[in-house]
């Protein structure tokens, strides 16, 4: 009686137990050739597919794993893979099972081409395979209720005239923004830009004894470009200091009025008139003095300038 009871629930089990069924692909036409299989192409949310992929050829094909095709959004619970091969062909089969834990709709695969290597590299176009995940919820379990009827809009016409009114309050401010700040950027731009202060004649003479000394008709000790250099310097520094304007007058007679009209006292005056002399002498008399000349000429240019110079005290 034991006996026959075991045997009894043995069948049962054996009658209860699911068979695994092989997929009967179709011999391709052409090869290489891509065929899949998928077991539910519209899941639940988190309901398993199963996936099997063969991939038939004529030549021995180097392959990536079939998990580097598919879409990331994609969770792979299971995977396994064999290979078959005979004289005249090559079979890889994948068998997966997948899961998406989203509602949405996606192609199977994120590639399009396979590069694949036998010989010589070759591509293989993997099929088109859309997934439509739907909701574990019915179309009435995601309706909100309230008793029998749906959710009304409790924010009532005075909620919705006063959003209407903010929205419109809030454009009106942002418009008056954008022109309180056009109209500040027009002022700023209009805005007369500071004059930097002339620079005065003093510096302006400094700066062209110092240009002088570096210059080649110095280094070169050429006397008569150098003495008109140094007395037109001198000449024109004393113009923009003390306003004597006299672009025309020979040496003796803008001596003359700026003696007449100047600040500086007698010995400073006996010293201009000796160094246009003797700058008149190298540049008509065609003197051809030492070079030390130049240098005792240079220092009394720039020790008039800086003795009747603002800085100087001379005014």
């Amino acid at each position: 009686m034991r006996a026959l009871s075991l045997l009894l629930l043995a069948a049962l089990l054996a009658a209860c137990t699911p068979k695994e069924t092989e997929i009967a692909f179709p011999e391709p036409e052409n090869l290489p050739a891509i065929q899949i299989d998928l077991s539910n192409d519209a899941p639940k949310v988190g309901e398993p597919m199963d996936l099997t992929l063969r991939i038939t050829s004529d030549k021995r094909l180097v392959l990536p794993p079939v998990t580097e095709w598919l879409d990331p959004a994609l969770d792979v619970l299971e995977s396994d893979s064999e290979i078959l091969e005979d004289e005249n062909l090559w079979v890889r089969e994948d068998h997966l099972q997948l899961a998406l834990f989203q509602v949405t709709n996606l192609t199977l695969f994120a590639e399009s081409d396979v590069k694949t290597l036998a010989e010589e590299p070759q591509e293989l176009t993997l099929p088109f395979q859309s997934i439509q995940v739907e909701s574990v919820l019915t179309e009435e379990d995601s309706v909100p209720k309230f008793g029998d009827d749906t959710l009304p809009d409790f924010r009532g016409p005075e909620a919705l005239r006063r959003q209407r009114r903010n929205t419109i309050i809030s454009a009106v401010a942002a418009v008056l923004v954008m022109i309180l700040i056009v109209t500040v950027l027009w002022i700023l731009a209009k805005r007369p830009k500071p004059v930097p202060p002339p620079v005065p004649p003093y510096r302006i003479a400094l700066d062209k004894m110092q240009a002088l000394t570096q210059s080649e008709i110095w280094k070169n000790a050429q006397m008569d470009a150098c003495a008109v250099a140094l007395s037109q310097i001198l000449r024109h520094y004393i113009e923009g200091r003390f306003d004597i304007h006299a672009p025309e007058q020979t040496t003796e007679e803008f001596l003359e009025l700026a003696e007449a009209r100047a600040p500086w006292p007698e010995e400073d005056q006996a010293g201009l008139a000796e160094f246009f002399s003797v700058t008149d002498q190298i540049k008509f008399a065609a003197s051809r003095p030492g070079s030390d000349v130049l240098d005792e000429l240079l220092a009394a240019a720039r020790g008039f300038v800086e003795s009747t110079s603002p800085q100087g005290g001379s005014e």
